[in-house]
């Protein structure tokens, strides 16, 4: 039974992601921020992958048809008295991979997210390309096991040069109303409005919490990976922390935007 709890505590902290879609809907229906239908569709799709995928992510070994799922999994006899259960690998490769993807693509949207792209098609087109590129690291490989999966990493990479886009498109744009201004003053000035106790601080700690219990714990601490105590800490040290994360960061880049568009609006602040 506390095997099935651990396996019910991975698929429910899924559920982190909730804040993060509602935060989104939210800026959807309330503000008129239609290009944020892109977070918000995002985190469901890595939502609905991920509930799913660790459904299907049941041990054949330990396989109880009375509580478990058996979506993945499928009874074969070789005669009338010698059956055994089995995973539908096919199955689980692709919902692992779609999985995984959606996570790597909502990583990739956090840059696109602060660079407030507007239209909403030029932001749909720049996030399809992230996922394009990322599709292709994954297509062979999951585990960093080729040279291949670093192609899920240049989509990544490629939401942040739009963002670094975005703030020169910008500085450009400020220095045109005043020209003494340097890069450095530029940064200084965006970054104060920037609403950092409420948003960036908590985001930065469940994300830190996140990746050291993924890759300096769980990962690399365990002998057996779907031993329970990994799954207690897959669960919640590295999906909890990282999925309620996105709610401060979906609010850090909607909020921080909104001030900065104040700042370019108000004449009686130096260089806007």
């Amino acid at each position: 039974q506390m095997g099935d709890l651990a396996q019910i505590c991975v698929i429910l902290t899924n559920l982190a992601l909730l804040p993060a879609i509602g935060y989104a809907c939210w800026v959807v229906a309330i503000k008129k921020d239609y290009s944020f239908t892109l977070e918000a569709a995002t985190a469901m799709a890595v939502l609905a992958f991920g509930v799913v995928f660790h459904i299907c992510d049941v041990d054949p070994a330990n396989f109880n048809p009375d509580s478990d799922s058996t979506l993945c999994i499928e009874n074969i006899c070789v005669n009338e008295t010698s059956c055994a259960f089995t995973r539908d690998e096919n199955k689980f490769e692709i919902l692992q991979r779609a999985s995984f993807e959606a996570t790597y693509t909502l990583v990739a949207l956090i840059a696109i997210s602060l660079a407030n792209i507007k239209p909403f098609v030029a932001k749909f087109f720049i996030l399809g390309a992230a996922y394009v590129v990322i599709h292709f690291g994954f297509k062979d490989d999951r585990r960093f096991k080729t040279e291949r999966f670093l192609f899920a990493f240049l989509g990544v990479f490629w939401s942040i040069g739009w963002l670094f886009a975005r703030i020169l498109i910008d500085f450009r744009s400020y220095r045109h109303n005043n020209s003494e201004i340097n890069k450095s003053e530029f940064i200084q000035i965006i970054a104060s409005v920037a609403p950092l106790k409420q948003c960036l601080i908590p985001a930065t700690v469940l994300m830190l919490v996140a990746l050291v219990g993924n890759f300096g714990f769980a990962d690399n601490h365990f002998d057996t990976p779907k031993s329970k105590t990994y799954l207690y800490v897959h669960a919640w040290v590295w999906q909890f922390p990282f999925f309620l994360s996105f709610y401060f960061i979906y609010k850090f880049s909607y909020v921080w935007n909104q001030q900065k568009q104040k700042l370019f609006e108000d004449k009686s602040v130096r260089g806007y």
